[in-house]
């Protein structure tokens, strides 16, 4: 980022985002050459019949935990290589072992937690309703399988690094910690905890034969162990976390995606609601009365009838035929008709969306003020993609328009200046002192000034963001602003 200077009127705050913005200065090779910052430290190089250098296996295993994986996800997060090199350069310089949220192992480890939580989040209410032996084997080793998984994702997460909001990388192992078993680490306890594995070394230790089995108490003991494999439904936690994360990354904020994580939501909440149709009359032991014992129905119908009851169209089949299908039905019914009217708010949404270029000509400001931020810049987005159709731009320059979006707002859009200009003056120097902080203390020209001159700069400066191959200025130009770097590197 830099910061700069020129009249008493105009200023400009500039960030700058790339591995090196050109300029048409003329500068002398040797001068550029020196200037030209060197590379962090590689873990491998690459060999040659001239330089045939092995790298020990120790080196190579750490390299795969620690280094960051050059893809468009790190890109994302540093903004530029150069950014990326400084961040290896900083992994160097650690001598304990920590995971880089970025490096390759993790990036596939997450790639495969997203998978076992999604398989999971199907799986599991279907097994705890429908499987009827205590002991499954197939589901138990894949339960086994994932609960390993699980667990070895909790001691890794004690040695990974943590990505902050501000999108700063923290590597410090008691902070990691500390943020971990303040956010994470009870849901991860309460999904991976084996309380019905304990349940059933129990039953194991005292011998049960497979008559006493059918006993109404060892029934109760089974119905009381399904319920109990439910706690795993917490990984859905983990699951939206690691989903928003990905989102993020590949700016899935399209009204199309939006609508088919929509959509995708509501069929997982039907499916969660089948399979609660047909647990609850097993939990009773299925009455005589119960629409299973009557039509001898399982999933299928059981997803019918939940389907039903989520769009208020009918009780399925069959009505509810006791007082425990009449609660159940009303609790779906609820659900299904808060769902029903999200849908048509997404809908109303996209409807009121979809004509944004003929709205902006019509409203005096693009943006509705009881909106927050997150919307209005969503909203923006939604104006870039139709301009971008209308326009025909090419695919490289729409991917360029949403990286400075992304660069500048980081998926908050707001006018700061008008924000600023309603504080009072003492509170508005305060605020600019705090956030321009990192400006004062790594530009030496503020080292000996006055508070006084410091505050009649910052007031006047105003926020840029530059990307890879832009120009800041150019030779023979009359300057008009002066800059202040505040992250990236310019290439002279």
């Amino acid at each position: 980022m830099a910061h700069s200077a020129t009249s008493a009127t105009q200023h400009s705050y500039l960030d700058v985002f790339g591995d090196r913005l050109p300029s048409r200065f003329p500068v002398p090779e040797e001068a550029a050459e020196s200037s030209r910052p060197k590379p962090a430290a590689k873990c491998f190089i690459e060999p040659s019949p001239s330089n045939p250098i092995r790298v020990p296996l120790r080196k190579k295993v750490k390299c795969f935990f620690t280094d960051v994986w050059n893809t468009r996800i790190s890109m994302k997060l540093f903004g530029s290589r150069k950014e990326l090199e400084m961040e290896e350069e900083r992994l160097q310089n650690i001598e304990y072992l920590v995971i880089h949220p970025c490096s390759k192992f993790r990036i596939l480890w997450d790639i495969v937690m997203l998978l076992i939580l999604s398989i999971n989040t199907v799986l599991l209410p279907v097994a705890v309703s429908f499987f009827r032996e205590l002991i499954n084997p197939g589901w138990l080793s894949f339960t086994c399988f994932s609960d390993m998984l699980f667990i070895i994702d909790i001691v890794l997460n004690f040695w990974t690094g943590v990505i902050t909001d501000e999108n700063i990388v923290i590597l410090d192992l008691r902070m990691i910690r500390r943020i971990y078993v303040k956010r994470w680490l009870l849901f991860d306890i309460l999904s991976v905890f084996p309380f019905d594995y304990m349940a059933i070394i129990i039953i194991e230790a005292n011998s049960l034969s497979a008559a006493y089995l059918q006993a109404t108490t060892a029934l109760r003991l089974l119905r009381l162990l399904k319920l109990l494999s439910l706690l795993r439904l917490f990984r859905v936690v983990k699951l939206m976390h690691y989903l928003a994360k990905w989102e993020e990354l590949f700016n899935a904020n399209s009204p199309i995606a939006r609508i088919s994580n929509f959509i995708l939501g509501v069929l997982l909440l039907a499916h969660w609601n089948g399979c609660i149709q047909f647990l609850v009359p097993f939990m009773e032991g299925f009455p005589p009365d119960s629409w299973v014992s009557i039509n001898h129905l399982q999933y299928s119908w059981a997803v019918f009838k939940a389907i039903s009851h989520m769009l208020c169209i009918g009780f399925g089949r069959f009505p509810p035929q006791n007082i425990t299908e009449v609660w159940v039905t009303i609790i779906s019914m609820l659900i299904g008709a808060s769902l029903y009217a999200m849908f048509i708010g997404h809908i109303s949404t996209l409807i009121h969306s979809a004509d944004s270029s003929s709205r902006k000509y019509k409203e005096k400001k693009w943006y509705i003020t009881d909106l927050n931020a997150n919307l209005r810049y969503t909203a923006q987005l939604e104006q870039v993609e139709e301009y971008a159709r209308y326009r025909k731009l090419p695919l490289a320059m729409k991917q360029k328009v949403y990286e400075y979006y992304y660069q500048r707002y980081h998926g908050h859009m707001f006018n700061e200046q008008d924000i600023l200009n309603e504080l009072s003056h003492p509170l508005m120097v305060e605020i600019l002192n705090y956030t321009c902080q990192e400006l004062i203390r790594v530009v030496p020209f503020f080292a000996s000034a006055s508070e006084a001159f410091i505050t009649s700069i910052i007031t006047r400066v105003s926020f840029d963001v530059f990307l890879p191959g832009d120009y800041v200025t150019q030779y023979g130009t009359i300057g008009t602003k002066m800059y202040f770097i505040q992250h990236g590197v310019l290439d002279v």
